[in-house]
């Protein structure tokens, strides 16, 4: 079993830790304070660079990892430019080794399951501490650019008050902190001379990164979807009813015409404009949602994946780059834009 301090080049040993970040969330129309968010990263262990990350309102769980992990996977192009950020971040590809702690909330079984679908091993070590973000400062320190980052923090039930609101906090929409911390990971933090390592991450990664260590899903769909959370949808002639909003697609049509009531499908918790219903040969088609039918109800905190995730081949090969951008354009799990 490989140790993370052992990793000699990029991508061979990716640390997934959670820390909450120092800026209060309000939401976009009302202005009204949500709470401190999590963020989840990724972080090479040898360049330091970041992978990727995923923002939350709610405490971590395995679907906050796989979200990371997908990040961190895809090629990034059209996630910066969405986002207007003119930075390079380069890191893409699947790591050989996602180290977590042992006492971490992840579902142990599934987690370990759809690595091993996409040819990762998950490696379990012992905790560095009982709180979160100790990865995080060991590796990184304790900020994001010049985004602060709250680590050695204790999980929280649900419901529980936020011991580290203050007044002092800036606050920001999810998606202005979603663009902030983009920016300052790819301008400033991968650029910025790391005290550990004597340069910028983004130097290091330079230096290492080959186009042979380059491993990329070869079907980025499947392989996103096999991170991705499922349920079950109640079915009926208005279309497919799941989490308060009602989908639609010639498939389901035909779904129903067959006399099917409840289809199952995979949905990404940021965008559920759209969803991914697996039909009766095993394959899965996209359904846009066409209305909110009751009030929206917040998908499970730590939903398992379908027992039967879906495996995914692995290029390997100097076209590895062109093609993650290729399919970066044609993605279906593009989201769309909510300010139209």
């Amino acid at each position: 079993m490989r140790k993370r301090s052992e990793a000699t080049r990029p991508l061979e040993a990716v640390q997934i830790d959670h820390a909450k970040v120092d800026v209060m969330i309000v939401d976009e129309d009302s202005g009204r304070e949500l709470g401190r968010p999590w963020i989840t990263l990724g972080v090479d262990a040898l360049t330091r660079m970041t992978t990727g990350f995923h923002l939350a309102l709610t405490p971590p769980t395995r679907l906050s990892a796989s979200l990371a992990i997908l990040h961190s996977v895809c090629d990034k192009t059209r996630w910066l430019k969405e986002r207007g950020v003119d930075f390079d971040w380069p890191v893409a590809g699947l790591p050989e080794a996602i180290h977590v702690d042992s006492n971490s909330f992840f579902g142990r079984r599934a987690f370990v399951r759809a690595c091993r679908e996409i040819g990762v091993e998950t490696v379990w070590s012992e905790p560095a501490s009982a709180r979160y973000g100790a990865h995080i400062q060991e590796l990184m320190g304790g900020r994001l650019g010049c985004v602060p980052l709250l680590t050695e923090v204790g999980p929280m039930e649900r419901g529980e008050r936020d011991p580290y609101v203050g007044p002092h906090a800036q606050r920001l929409t999810l998606r202005e902190l979603d663009s902030w911390i983009g920016a300052e990971i790819a301008g400033v933090y991968h650029c910025r001379k790391h005290r550990d390592l004597g340069c910028a991450p983004l130097t290091l990664w330079r230096k290492h990164m080959r186009d042979d260590l380059l491993r990329l899903p070869l079907d980025c769909v499947s392989f996103r979807l096999s991170l991705l959370p499922d349920d079950e949808g109640v079915l009926d002639e208005d279309g497919l009813r799941l989490h308060g909003r009602l989908y639609w697609s010639r498939a389901i049509a035909d779904d129903f015409a067959a006399g099917r009531k409840r289809l199952e499908a995979r949905y990404d918790p940021n965008d559920l404009s759209r969803i991914f219903v697996r039909r009766p040969s095993g394959r899965f088609v996209k359904a846009r949602a066409l209305a909110i039918t009751t009030a929206i109800e917040a998908p499970p905190p730590d939903v398992e994946l379908s027992e039967d995730a879906i495996g995914a081949s692995i290029v390997t090969s100097a076209t590895a780059i062109s093609c993650a951008r290729k399919c970066a354009h044609a993605c279906p799990f593009q989201p769309v834009d909510r300010r139209a």
